[in-house]
C-alpha cells in the first residue's frame, strides 16, 4: 500500500525573521530592494529542510489516506486478547493492526474518516482508537473500547483512499498554558507573553468551558502575538492554551546557510567549481533526520 500523504495546512509563521536573513547575508538592514525575494527564499530554506529531515517543524495540518484499516488476517484462526503476549500473535497480529504517522511528531489527531461496509462515510469515534503522541513515528491502534473487541472497523470491500486520517504535526514546538483577565474595555485585545507562537489550541473560561469568537494574529518568530477576544468575555479570567516555537540552533544555522546560498546564487548555472562546507547543511540536518523503512499498513 502506498504511503499517501498530502499537507493540508502549512505552518502560520517562518523559523527565519527577515532582519536574520540580512544578518547572515551582510546586507544593510535599511536595503528594502530583495525585500520581495527574501519570504520566498525563507519558505524555500524551511521546506527543503523539512522534507530532508521528513518533519514538520512548526504546527501543520496533514492527511494520510489509506486503501483499508489493516487486518490481523495473516493467521487461521481469531486469536484472544489474552494471547498477545504469546508468539505469533504478539509480533504478528498485534503489530500488523498499528498504523504509523509520517513527518516526525504528532500532536493532535483531528479525525479518522472511512467508507464503511454499505458504502456510507463514517466519522471513527475518538473513544475507538489509541493515539501514542509520545513516539516518532505516531502509532495508532484500536483501543479496547472499540466495538469488534480491539480490531478496526471491517468495511466489506476494497476501497482506495477509503480511509482518511488527518492530523497536526509539529516537532519543534512546546505547548503552554497561560492564565490572564481579559481586558474589561475595548479593544478586546490581549499579547500572548511567549514570543514565536506557531498555533493557539484553546481559550477556556473558569468554568472550564471553552470561549468561541477568539481571533489570534500571529507575530513573528522571536515577537509577540495577539489573542482578540469577544465582548462577551470582557474582564473575566480566562486560560488559553497555544504552541510556541522551540526550533534547535544547529537547524536554524542549517536554514540560514541556505538562505544565504539562495540568496547569493540566484541562477540554475555556476561558471565556479563549489564544494560543499564539512560542518555544513548536511551535517547540521542529519542528526535530525526521521529514519524509516517503510510506514505500516504497507
Amino acid at each position: 500500500m502506498a504511503l499517501n500523504i498530502q499537507k493540508l495546512a502549512d505552518a502560520i509563521v517562518e523559523p527565519i525573521r527577515r532582519a536574520q536573513a540580512h544578518h547572515q547575508c551582510r546586507i544593510d538592514a535599511g536595503c528594502t530592494l530583495d525585500d520581495v525575494l527574501w519570504l520566498v527564499y525563507i519558505s524555500a530554506a524551511r521546506q527543503l529542510a523539512e522534507k530532508v529531515t521528513r518533519r514538520a517543524f512548526f504546527n501543520q495540518t496533514w492527511q494520510r489516506t489509506l486503501d483499508n484499516f489493516p487486518l490481523a488476517a495473516s493467521f487461521d484462526y481469531t486469536p484472544s486478547p489474552a494471547d498477545k503476549w504469546n508468539w505469533p500473535v504478539y509480533g504478528g497480529m498485534w503489530n500488523r493492526l498499528t498504523i504509523d504517522l509520517p513527518m516526525g511528531r504528532a500532536l493532535a489527531i483531528n479525525a479518522i474518516t472511512y467508507i464503511d461496509a454499505s458504502g456510507n462515510p463514517q466519522t471513527l469515534p475518538a473513544s475507538q482508537y489509541y493515539a501514542d503522541l509520545s513516539g516518532i513515528p505516531c502509532r495508532l491502534t484500536p483501543s479496547q473500547a472499540a466495538e469488534s473487541g480491539m480490531v478496526w472497523p471491517w468495511q466489506g470491500s476494497y476501497l482506495p483512499g477509503s480511509v482518511n486520517i488527518q492530523w497536526q504535526a509539529g516537532s519543534y514546538v512546546q505547548l503552554v498554558t497561560e492564565t490572564f483577565q481579559a481586558p474589561s474595555a475595548a479593544p478586546w485585545t490581549y499579547q500572548l507573553k511567549q514570543p514565536s507562537v506557531t498555533a493557539v489550541v484553546s481559550v477556556v473560561n473558569a468554568a472550564g468551558a471553552s470561549v468561541t469568537g477568539w481571533t489570534f494574529a500571529p507575530g513573528l518568530i522571536g515577537l509577540p502575538s495577539t489573542l482578540t477576544l469577544p465582548a462577551a468575555e470582557a474582564g473575566l479570567q480566562l486560560t488559553v492554551s497555544y504552541y510556541v516555537a522551540a526550533l534547535p540552533a544547529d537547524l536554524l544555522v542549517a536554514m540560514l546557510m541556505l538562505v544565504g546560498h539562495f540568496y547569493r546564487n540566484p541562477e540554475a548555472t555556476t561558471d565556479l567549481k563549489m564544494e560543499q562546507l564539512p560542518i555544513g547543511v548536511q551535517a547540521l540536518l542529519s542528526s535530525h533526520v526521521v529514519e524509516w523503512t517503510d510506514y505500516r499498513p504497507c
